[in-house]
Protein backbone atom coordinates (compact mmCIF):
# COMPACT_ATOMS: atom_id res chain seq x y z
CA UNK A 1 0.00 0.00 0.00
CA UNK A 2 1.23 3.41 -0.75
CA UNK A 3 2.40 5.72 1.53
CA UNK A 4 0.12 8.68 0.85
CA UNK A 5 2.56 11.34 2.64
CA UNK A 6 4.70 10.58 0.01
CA UNK A 7 2.45 11.86 -3.04
CA UNK A 8 4.22 15.52 -3.90
CA UNK A 9 1.60 18.03 -5.56
CA UNK A 10 2.82 18.95 -9.12
CA UNK A 11 4.94 21.91 -9.23
CA UNK A 12 3.00 24.92 -10.17
CA UNK A 13 3.24 26.35 -13.81
CA UNK A 14 5.63 29.87 -13.64
CA UNK A 15 3.54 33.42 -14.40
CA UNK A 16 3.70 34.12 -17.90
CA UNK A 17 3.32 37.47 -16.97
CA UNK A 18 5.68 36.91 -14.17
CA UNK A 19 8.30 35.68 -15.95
CA UNK A 20 8.03 38.61 -19.20
CA UNK A 21 8.33 41.02 -16.34
CA UNK A 22 11.64 39.69 -15.05
CA UNK A 23 13.31 39.13 -18.32
CA UNK A 24 12.32 42.61 -19.26
CA UNK A 25 14.22 43.44 -15.77
CA UNK A 26 17.76 41.66 -15.80
CA UNK A 27 17.48 43.17 -20.09
CA UNK A 28 17.70 46.72 -18.46
CA UNK A 29 20.04 45.80 -15.83
CA UNK A 30 22.31 44.73 -19.10
CA UNK A 31 21.75 47.41 -20.67
CA UNK A 32 22.09 49.91 -18.04
CA UNK A 33 25.45 48.45 -16.97
CA UNK A 34 26.84 48.21 -20.74
CA UNK A 35 25.96 52.05 -20.52
CA UNK A 36 27.98 52.90 -17.29
CA UNK A 37 30.56 51.00 -18.87
CA UNK A 38 30.63 53.18 -22.11
CA UNK A 39 30.37 56.84 -20.24
CA UNK A 40 32.61 55.71 -17.82
CA UNK A 41 35.05 54.70 -20.83
CA UNK A 42 34.04 57.77 -22.60
CA UNK A 43 35.04 59.90 -19.39
CA UNK A 44 38.23 57.85 -19.49
CA UNK A 45 39.38 58.98 -22.87
CA UNK A 46 38.19 62.48 -22.31
CA UNK A 47 40.37 62.52 -19.41
CA UNK A 48 43.30 60.83 -21.57
CA UNK A 49 42.78 63.28 -24.22
CA UNK A 50 42.99 66.60 -21.90
CA UNK A 51 46.17 64.90 -20.19
CA UNK A 52 47.37 64.81 -23.24
CA UNK A 53 46.82 68.52 -24.04
CA UNK A 54 47.86 69.64 -21.27
CA UNK A 55 51.35 67.47 -21.00
CA UNK A 56 51.98 69.08 -24.85
CA UNK A 57 50.86 72.63 -24.16
CA UNK A 58 52.55 72.78 -20.86
CA UNK A 59 55.24 75.07 -21.69
CA UNK A 60 54.31 76.13 -25.38
CA UNK A 61 57.16 78.31 -25.64
CA UNK A 62 59.62 76.10 -24.68
CA UNK A 63 61.07 75.07 -28.39
CA UNK A 64 61.21 78.72 -29.50
CA UNK A 65 64.90 79.57 -30.27
CA UNK A 66 64.84 82.97 -28.63
CA UNK A 67 63.76 81.82 -25.18
CA UNK A 68 66.39 79.38 -24.63
CA UNK A 69 69.53 81.53 -24.21
CA UNK A 70 67.43 82.94 -21.86
CA UNK A 71 66.90 80.04 -19.57
CA UNK A 72 68.97 79.31 -16.21
CA UNK A 73 71.25 76.82 -17.44
CA UNK A 74 70.94 76.91 -21.17
CA UNK A 75 73.04 78.79 -23.95
CA UNK A 76 72.28 80.21 -27.65
CA UNK A 77 74.60 78.93 -30.61
CA UNK A 78 77.29 81.97 -30.77
CA UNK A 79 75.26 83.03 -34.15
CA UNK A 80 71.81 83.91 -32.21
CA UNK A 81 73.30 85.51 -29.01
CA UNK A 82 72.96 89.57 -28.58
CA UNK A 83 73.97 91.77 -26.00
CA UNK A 84 70.05 93.64 -26.16
CA UNK A 85 67.61 91.42 -25.10
CA UNK A 86 65.05 90.90 -28.02
CA UNK A 87 63.10 88.80 -26.63
CA UNK A 88 59.83 91.21 -26.16
CA UNK A 89 60.11 92.02 -29.86
CA UNK A 90 60.43 87.87 -31.07
CA UNK A 91 57.86 87.10 -28.45
CA UNK A 92 55.06 89.65 -29.71
CA UNK A 93 55.65 88.89 -33.52
CA UNK A 94 55.51 84.96 -32.95
CA UNK A 95 52.51 85.63 -31.11
CA UNK A 96 51.03 87.43 -33.53
CA UNK A 97 51.06 84.73 -36.28
CA UNK A 98 48.28 83.07 -33.85
CA UNK A 99 45.85 85.73 -34.34
CA UNK A 100 43.02 84.67 -35.92
CA UNK A 101 40.20 87.01 -36.47
CA UNK A 102 40.18 90.75 -36.76
CA UNK A 103 39.88 91.79 -33.14
CA UNK A 104 42.68 89.25 -32.26
CA UNK A 105 44.99 90.87 -35.51
CA UNK A 106 44.51 94.72 -33.76
CA UNK A 107 45.75 93.04 -29.75
CA UNK A 108 48.89 90.95 -31.32
CA UNK A 109 49.62 94.70 -33.32
CA UNK A 110 49.62 96.49 -30.26
CA UNK A 111 51.07 94.01 -28.32
CA UNK A 112 54.33 94.72 -31.39
CA UNK A 113 54.05 98.23 -30.90
CA UNK A 114 54.86 98.81 -27.59
CA UNK A 115 57.31 95.45 -27.62
CA UNK A 116 59.16 97.68 -30.62
CA UNK A 117 59.58 100.31 -28.39
CA UNK A 118 60.51 98.37 -25.60
CA UNK A 119 63.53 97.18 -27.54
CA UNK A 120 64.23 100.72 -28.73
CA UNK A 121 64.30 102.06 -25.68
CA UNK A 122 66.14 98.88 -24.30
CA UNK A 123 69.71 99.80 -27.28
CA UNK A 124 68.91 103.45 -25.98
CA UNK A 125 69.83 102.29 -22.68
CA UNK A 126 72.45 99.78 -22.99
CA UNK A 127 74.39 102.14 -25.52
CA UNK A 128 74.30 105.29 -22.65
CA UNK A 129 75.44 102.40 -19.91
CA UNK A 130 78.03 100.81 -22.09
CA UNK A 131 79.30 104.79 -22.70
CA UNK A 132 79.07 105.38 -18.84
CA UNK A 133 81.47 102.42 -18.48
CA UNK A 134 83.76 103.26 -21.05
CA UNK A 135 84.30 106.14 -19.10
CA UNK A 136 84.47 105.71 -16.07
CA UNK A 137 87.23 102.90 -16.68
CA UNK A 138 90.96 103.18 -16.51
CA UNK A 139 93.13 101.67 -18.83
CA UNK A 140 95.78 99.62 -17.99
CA UNK A 141 98.47 97.52 -20.06
CA UNK A 142 97.23 96.16 -23.58
CA UNK A 143 94.46 98.60 -23.37
CA UNK A 144 96.39 101.45 -22.58
CA UNK A 145 98.64 100.66 -24.99
CA UNK A 146 96.44 100.03 -27.72
CA UNK A 147 94.67 103.39 -26.79
CA UNK A 148 98.12 104.88 -27.66
CA UNK A 149 97.99 103.38 -31.10
CA UNK A 150 95.00 104.22 -31.88
CA UNK A 151 95.45 108.26 -30.95
CA UNK A 152 98.77 108.54 -33.09
CA UNK A 153 96.53 106.41 -35.98
CA UNK A 154 94.08 109.00 -35.35
CA UNK A 155 96.25 112.11 -36.12
CA UNK A 156 97.67 110.31 -38.72
CA UNK A 157 94.76 109.77 -40.56
CA UNK A 158 93.93 113.65 -39.62
CA UNK A 159 97.01 114.51 -41.75
CA UNK A 160 96.35 112.59 -44.59
CA UNK A 161 93.00 114.51 -44.50
CA UNK A 162 94.54 117.72 -44.40
CA UNK A 163 97.12 116.52 -47.18
CA UNK A 164 94.91 115.76 -49.71
CA UNK A 165 92.44 118.91 -49.04
CA UNK A 166 95.98 120.69 -49.45
CA UNK A 167 96.32 118.61 -53.11
CA UNK A 168 92.75 119.02 -53.79
CA UNK A 169 92.96 123.03 -53.96
CA UNK A 170 95.70 123.58 -55.69
CA UNK A 171 94.20 121.21 -58.59
CA UNK A 172 95.79 118.44 -60.47
CA UNK A 173 97.04 119.87 -63.63
CA UNK A 174 99.81 117.59 -64.43
CA UNK A 175 100.02 113.53 -64.60
CA UNK A 176 102.40 113.84 -61.82
CA UNK A 177 100.02 116.02 -59.09
CA UNK A 178 96.91 113.38 -59.80
CA UNK A 179 98.97 110.33 -59.21
CA UNK A 180 100.26 111.60 -56.55
CA UNK A 181 96.67 112.45 -55.26
CA UNK A 182 95.25 109.29 -55.93
CA UNK A 183 98.54 107.79 -53.62
CA UNK A 184 97.37 110.28 -51.03
CA UNK A 185 93.73 108.83 -51.22
CA UNK A 186 95.20 105.24 -50.91
CA UNK A 187 97.26 106.06 -47.98
CA UNK A 188 94.42 107.79 -45.80
CA UNK A 189 92.30 104.60 -46.79
CA UNK A 190 94.80 102.01 -45.42
CA UNK A 191 95.47 104.56 -42.48
CA UNK A 192 91.91 104.23 -41.76
CA UNK A 193 91.73 100.95 -42.08
CA UNK A 194 94.19 100.64 -39.60
CA UNK A 195 92.67 102.84 -37.44
CA UNK A 196 89.34 101.15 -37.46
CA UNK A 197 91.27 97.57 -36.59
CA UNK A 198 93.06 99.44 -33.67
CA UNK A 199 89.70 100.87 -32.22
CA UNK A 200 87.99 97.13 -32.26
CA UNK A 201 91.47 95.87 -30.60
CA UNK A 202 90.70 98.77 -27.74
CA UNK A 203 87.03 97.99 -27.62
CA UNK A 204 88.10 94.26 -26.87
CA UNK A 205 90.92 94.83 -24.67
CA UNK A 206 88.70 97.17 -22.40
CA UNK A 207 85.25 95.29 -22.58
CA UNK A 208 83.72 98.18 -24.62
CA UNK A 209 80.47 97.32 -25.75
CA UNK A 210 79.53 100.00 -28.09
CA UNK A 211 80.31 99.44 -31.78
CA UNK A 212 78.94 95.67 -31.05
CA UNK A 213 75.58 97.47 -29.10
CA UNK A 214 75.94 99.47 -32.55
CA UNK A 215 75.95 96.63 -34.75
CA UNK A 216 73.18 94.91 -33.00
CA UNK A 217 70.92 98.05 -34.04
CA UNK A 218 71.80 98.45 -37.11
CA UNK A 219 70.76 94.65 -38.13
CA UNK A 220 67.91 95.33 -35.93
CA UNK A 221 66.55 98.26 -38.01
CA UNK A 222 67.84 96.30 -41.50
CA UNK A 223 65.33 93.61 -40.44
CA UNK A 224 62.57 95.77 -39.50
CA UNK A 225 62.02 97.66 -42.58
CA UNK A 226 61.82 93.87 -44.16
CA UNK A 227 59.37 93.48 -41.43
CA UNK A 228 57.47 96.47 -42.44
CA UNK A 229 57.37 95.67 -46.14
CA UNK A 230 55.78 92.78 -45.47
CA UNK A 231 51.93 92.35 -46.46
CA UNK A 232 49.86 92.13 -43.17
CA UNK A 233 46.55 90.25 -43.98
CA UNK A 234 43.59 90.93 -41.83
CA UNK A 235 41.53 88.09 -40.47
CA UNK A 236 37.92 87.73 -40.13
CA UNK A 237 35.63 89.88 -37.78
CA UNK A 238 35.31 87.06 -34.71
CA UNK A 239 31.30 86.41 -35.32
CA UNK A 240 32.09 85.70 -38.77
CA UNK A 241 35.35 83.74 -37.80
CA UNK A 242 32.94 81.22 -35.58
CA UNK A 243 30.87 79.82 -38.27
CA UNK A 244 33.81 78.68 -39.25
CA UNK A 245 33.41 75.90 -36.63
CA UNK A 246 30.13 74.35 -36.88
CA UNK A 247 31.37 70.53 -37.25
CA UNK A 248 32.45 68.68 -34.21
CA UNK A 249 35.82 67.94 -35.80
CA UNK A 250 36.48 71.46 -36.25
CA UNK A 251 35.26 72.44 -32.69
CA UNK A 252 37.73 69.73 -31.67
CA UNK A 253 40.46 71.43 -33.55
CA UNK A 254 39.48 74.81 -32.45
CA UNK A 255 39.58 73.58 -29.03
CA UNK A 256 42.99 72.40 -28.97
CA UNK A 257 44.03 75.64 -30.90
CA UNK A 258 42.94 77.36 -28.43
CA UNK A 259 44.16 75.49 -25.31
CA UNK A 260 47.80 76.34 -27.54
CA UNK A 261 47.36 80.04 -27.76
CA UNK A 262 46.15 80.52 -24.29
CA UNK A 263 49.72 78.57 -22.98
CA UNK A 264 51.46 80.76 -25.11
CA UNK A 265 49.99 84.17 -24.20
CA UNK A 266 50.14 83.19 -20.57
CA UNK A 267 53.42 82.24 -20.74
CA UNK A 268 54.29 85.64 -22.69
CA UNK A 269 52.35 87.51 -19.78
CA UNK A 270 54.42 85.85 -17.44
CA UNK A 271 57.77 86.55 -18.70
CA UNK A 272 56.89 90.51 -19.05
CA UNK A 273 55.70 90.64 -15.30
CA UNK A 274 59.18 89.18 -14.95
CA UNK A 275 60.64 91.76 -17.08
CA UNK A 276 58.83 94.29 -15.02
CA UNK A 277 60.47 93.07 -11.78
CA UNK A 278 63.69 92.81 -13.21
CA UNK A 279 63.57 96.39 -14.84
CA UNK A 280 61.99 97.65 -11.20
CA UNK A 281 65.13 96.73 -9.66
CA UNK A 282 67.51 97.82 -11.73
CA UNK A 283 65.75 101.13 -11.59
CA UNK A 284 65.90 101.12 -7.92
CA UNK A 285 69.46 100.25 -7.85
CA UNK A 286 70.35 103.09 -10.02
CA UNK A 287 67.93 105.48 -8.11
CA UNK A 288 70.02 104.41 -4.90
CA UNK A 289 72.90 105.32 -6.71
CA UNK A 290 72.10 108.74 -7.93
CA UNK A 291 70.66 109.50 -4.20
CA UNK A 292 73.84 108.46 -2.65
CA UNK A 293 76.28 110.37 -5.31
CA UNK A 294 73.98 113.19 -4.50
CA UNK A 295 74.42 113.38 -0.96
CA UNK A 296 78.21 112.61 -0.56
CA UNK A 297 80.91 114.90 0.67
CA UNK A 298 82.67 117.15 -1.42
CA UNK A 299 86.36 115.95 -2.39
CA UNK A 300 89.20 117.92 -0.86
CA UNK A 301 89.76 119.83 -4.58
CA UNK A 302 86.26 122.32 -3.75
CA UNK A 303 88.94 124.39 -1.99
CA UNK A 304 90.12 125.28 -4.63
CA UNK A 305 87.12 126.02 -6.95
CA UNK A 306 88.63 128.38 -9.22
CA UNK A 307 90.97 126.01 -10.76
CA UNK A 308 91.23 124.72 -13.94
CA UNK A 309 91.30 120.43 -12.77
CA UNK A 310 88.30 120.96 -10.29
CA UNK A 311 86.02 122.78 -12.77
CA UNK A 312 86.85 120.18 -15.38
CA UNK A 313 86.02 117.65 -12.60
CA UNK A 314 82.90 119.32 -11.50
CA UNK A 315 81.65 119.31 -15.50
CA UNK A 316 82.76 115.18 -15.68
CA UNK A 317 80.31 114.79 -12.96
CA UNK A 318 77.41 116.50 -13.78
CA UNK A 319 77.73 115.16 -17.08
CA UNK A 320 77.42 111.66 -15.44
CA UNK A 321 74.59 112.51 -13.19
CA UNK A 322 72.82 114.07 -16.58
CA UNK A 323 73.48 110.70 -17.93
CA UNK A 324 72.29 108.77 -14.58
CA UNK A 325 68.81 111.37 -14.90
CA UNK A 326 68.56 110.19 -18.66
CA UNK A 327 69.18 106.11 -17.65
CA UNK A 328 66.44 106.56 -14.56
CA UNK A 329 64.14 107.89 -17.49
CA UNK A 330 64.75 105.19 -19.95
CA UNK A 331 63.89 102.64 -17.52
CA UNK A 332 60.56 104.49 -16.21
CA UNK A 333 59.61 104.19 -19.63
CA UNK A 334 60.50 100.40 -20.20
CA UNK A 335 58.86 99.89 -17.15
CA UNK A 336 55.66 101.29 -18.21
CA UNK A 337 55.58 99.76 -21.80
CA UNK A 338 56.09 96.08 -20.32
CA UNK A 339 53.39 96.76 -17.89
CA UNK A 340 51.15 97.81 -21.26
CA UNK A 341 52.29 94.69 -23.07
CA UNK A 342 51.68 92.44 -20.08
CA UNK A 343 47.94 94.11 -20.09
CA UNK A 344 47.96 93.45 -23.76
CA UNK A 345 48.38 89.59 -23.49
Amino acid sequence: MADPGSTLPPPAAPDPETTSWSARTNWLARLLGQARLGFVFIALTVLVVSLGFWWSTRDAMEDLPFLKGYRQGVNLPESQKTLVDLRPWQVASTLATFAVTNEEVQDAEEAERLADHEVDQAFAAALREATARVQKRVLTGEALELSQRVADLEKLVKDDKAQMAAMTASGTGTDSESDDLEIAKAQLGLDNDQLNDAQEDVARASGDDRAKIQQELSDREAAMKKYDAGLQVKGPAAVASARRYETLMAQITAWRNQITRQALLEQARQQTLNDVASLTKQHNALQAQIGAASHAPAGSGTAASGAQGDHAARLVNLRERSAERQLLSIYDDRIQTEQQLAEVY
